[in-house]
């Protein structure tokens, strides 16, 4: 798979797109597009396949992040982010838009490096929050959370948000009563948070 590029208005915050496990770079494009139809759109494909399914990063045998491998495409794929905004001559601070395991990414960056968006939506990330932070520089952060999600329990999700606030991030959640997919609700609130962002 290969990255897809939509150009839009340069004013705007272009949308930076990480897809979930198993998934495709065009699968969070209607998403970004309802939010603001007139933004820049880089969604960037995940380079690995594991268990014939799509990844940013390897796994352990458990389910869990490879600690090796999710630092790499950590360091490396905000790197190639930063590359091609600008190459496409893209100076606004991006925003992030992430889910599964594009959110587990961004959310691993986000409190271990410094990292080229400003705000970041992560719809259900899964990551554990036993996550060695720094403090970096400030990030607005939405994050949902599904009560009945069978790959993060609350427990664990909270302690994320922990990590995050402690690198730094300004942290608004979001939950609901069911699994995790995005629902309307979901994106509503969202997209109502992202209004209120400055910039």
């Amino acid at each position: 798979m290969h990255d897809v590029f939509i150009p839009g208005d340069a004013t705007l915050s272009p949308f930076i797109l990480l897809h979930g496990h198993g998934g495709r770079p065009q699968d969070l494009i209607p998403i970004a597009q309802r939010f603001n139809p007139a933004a820049p759109v880089l969604a960037v494909a995940a380079p690995l396949v594991e268990d014939g399914r799509t990844t940013y990063f390897r796994h352990l045998p458990d389910g869990s992040p490879h600690p090796a491998s999710l630092q790499e495409a950590a360091t490396t794929l905000m790197a190639h982010i930063e590359a091609t905004l600008s190459a496409q001559g893209l100076t606004h601070a991006p925003t992030l838009l992430g889910f599964s395991n594009g959110a587990d990414l961004a959310a691993y960056a986000m409190v271990t490096q410094p990292v080229p968006f400003r705000r970041a939506l992560l719809f259900h990330p899964t990551i554990s929050g036993a996550i060695a932070g720094a403090e970096i520089e400030p990030l607005a952060v939405w994050a949902s959370y599904g009560r009945q999600d069978p790959h993060l329990s609350e427990t664990g999700f909270q302690a994320l948000m922990t990590a995050l606030r402690l690198s730094g991030a300004t942290v608004t959640t979001y939950a609901h009563d069911f699994g995790h997919g995005i629902n309307a609700a979901e994106l509503q609130a969202a997209q109502s948070w992202l209004r209120q962002q400055k910039g």
